[in-house]
């Protein structure tokens, strides 16, 4: 999702470096490995984020059992490609590339309050 976002904007080569650049310099290292320890981590400090920030969205979570990670797993897997649409993708990776990764985390909060 994130390569096919990256063609409609760039040539092959330029998207090709750019998704490098994201998976290699960007995000933790481990990210996109095949046990997803880097993508479990930030799952882990993103629960612990919305526990301080967001209690009624915590109790609401502990009190349906619900992983927050199977909400919003796939948000970072694709750095929200698949989640918003292309004009807003844009100035998300714009952040993420002036921010680095912490602006996933601060986006997510963003949008768990919207729908808090």
């Amino acid at each position: 999702m994130i390569a096919a976002s990256l063609l409609l904007l760039m040539e092959e080569e330029e998207a090709f470096w750019t998704l490098s650049a994201i998976v290699e310099d960007l995000l933790p290292a481990s990210y996109y490995t095949p046990n997803l320890i880097g993508i479990q981590a930030d799952q882990k400090v993103l629960r612990s984020l919305v526990a301080s920030g967001l209690p009624q969205l915590e109790l609401s979570l502990l009190q349906h059992d619900i992983e927050l990670s199977l909400i919003t797993l796939h948000w970072f897997l694709t750095l929200f490609a698949s989640v918003v649409h292309f004009k807003i993708l844009l100035r998300i990776w714009d952040l993420l590339f002036l921010d680095g990764s912490m602006v996933l985390f601060q986006i997510t909060l963003g949008m768990l309050k919207i729908k808090d």
